[in-house]
This record gives C-alpha cells, sequence and structure tokens, in this order.
C-alpha cells in the first residue's frame, strides 16, 4: 500500500522536475556575441569599407553627443526569438549607451532570404525617447530601412536610417520628409581620395621632372606628411573600448519585417 501511494505521488512531481529542466535548458537566452564596435556584422552582410564608414560617423556622433548608436546584423531568427526578443537582450546585455545617461540607442537585423525568418527592431534607452519616439523610429525604418533593404541594399539603409536618427536626437529631423543629407559612400569618398593623390603626384613629377624612387615604389614628394606614404594602416578610430554600461531599456522603439 505504501509503495503503490509513493508511486503514484512520485511519479506526477518526476515528470514535473523533469519538465522544469527541460524548460531551463532550452529556455535559457542564447549567449551573446561579443561587441567589436558600434556596427557589429556578424552576418557579413557589408563591404569592409562600407562597415568603417558607418563606425566612423557614429564614433563621431558618440564623441559629440556622449549618445551610443549600435548595429547589429545577424543571420536567421531561429528559435522563437524575434527582432524585438534579440535587440533587447544585446542593448541590455552590452549596456548601450552611457551609465549616467542611459542614452542608448540599438538597431537589430536579422538577414535571411526567408520573410518569416528576417526582420529588424530598433529599441532606446529611456534618455532618447522624447525624441526617438516609436512613431518617429517607425517612420524612418518605412522610409529609409525597408525600401533599400527589399532592394538588398543594407548599407544604404542602415546609413540612411542611422542619420535620420541622428537628425531626431539633435531635433532636426522634420516628420514626413524622407530627405536626410546625403552621405556620400566609402568607396566614392575612397576613389576622390585616390585621385586627389595621384593628380598631386602627377603635378609634382611634372614639376620636378620625376618622382623620388624608394625601395622599388615611387614616392610622390609632398602627397603624404613627412613622407609617411601609406604605411600604417589599420583602424583610424583605434580599438573599440566598448559599451558604456547603459541601461533604461524598458521597451521603447518599433521594427517590423520587408
Amino acid at each position: 500500500m505504501n509503495l503503490a501511494i509513493k508511486y503514484h505521488v512520485g511519479k506526477p512531481i518526476l515528470f514535473i522536475l523533469s519538465f522544469l529542466l527541460v524548460s531551463a535548458l532550452f529556455g535559457q537566452d542564447e549567449k551573446l556575441r561579443d561587441a567589436t564596435g558600434l556596427v557589429n556584422d556578424f552576418a557579413n552582410a557589408l563591404a569592409p569599407q562600407d562597415k568603417q564608414a558607418l563606425e566612423a560617423k557614429l564614433r563621431k556622433f558618440e564623441d559629440s553627443t556622449t549618445t551610443q548608436i549600435a548595429v547589429v546584423i545577424d543571420g536567421p531568427l531561429k528559435d522563437n526569438k524575434t527582432p524585438f526578443d534579440r535587440a533587447m537582450a544585446y542593448a541590455r546585455g552590452w549596456g548601450v549607451g552611457s551609465k549616467e545617461n542611459n542614452n542608448g540607442v540599438l538597431l537589430y537585423i536579422a538577414i535571411s532570404d526567408q520573410r518569416d525568418e528576417r526582420g529588424y527592431y530598433t529599441v532606446v534607452s529611456q534618455a532618447t525617447q522624447g525624441k526617438l519616439t516609436d512613431a518617429i523610429i517607425g517612420q524612418i525604418e518605412r522610409d529609409f530601412l525597408v525600401p533599400n533593404f527589399k532592394q538588398k541594399n543594407y548599407y544604404q539603409g542602415i546609413d540612411l536610417t542611422t542619420t535620420a536618427y541622428m537628425q531626431a536626437l539633435k531635433g532636426e529631423f522634420v516628420a514626413g520628409s524622407k530627405k536626410v543629407k546625403d552621405r556620400m559612400p566609402g568607396w566614392v569618398f575612397f576613389l576622390i581620395i585616390m585621385g586627389i593623390v595621384f593628380f598631386i603626384g602627377f603635378f609634382n613629377n611634372s614639376r620636378y621632372g620625376r618622382g623620388y624612387k624608394r625601395g622599388g615604389s615611387y614616392w610622390f614628394p609632398g602627397t603624404f606628411g613627412g613622407g609617411s606614404g601609406w604605411g600604417g594602416g589599420g583602424n583610424s578610430g583605434g580599438g573599440f573600448g566598448g559599451f558604456g554600461g547603459g541601461g533604461g531599456f524598458d521597451g521603447g522603439g518599433a521594427g517590423g519585417s520587408w
């Protein structure tokens, strides 16, 4: 009799404990990737020069305003995760924004050829919600992000969207306007710089007869300060120092799909 009671009582308890264990294992949040900068392209959707141009723009904005705008480009959505879930996880887990001001913004993008596995969501912390309201974010995303993403112009969509966010945060964005200050693509800027370099080199060659030859390659006098040439390389902004420990992400923002 006692054995029968123990069996009937113990079986449901064992089932409940097993259910809770499985739920704990499969319900855990996926481990966040480490941030590589303000622009985190985990899907390799951007050309290197375009990623660098976005990074430089966002860093310059942070330097002048202390507001951090982060971008995460990810692969297809899995395990019933939504763009909102992932955006909140990254924003809170990384601590986007400053600890003192809670002034972070994070644009999360999941890229996939399957419509139900792609999407985007922008989350904003408390200090930025006054100027980046849900309605303004939604309008900016529909006007600049979605049309470009439909054409797989990911850089153009992100560039225009983040520029519009900056304008809104500075009080310069006009509701209903589909225009933002034009930004030059990174590769166009690079070609212009190269053109200027070679023009100066050609001018110096014409003026002095020929360029100086060092180490098997021509060096144009005066082209680069101190005769440094192309040496050095690397990211002019230095290594990424991490986010500021910001918080205040309480669900404000907007998103969708394309």
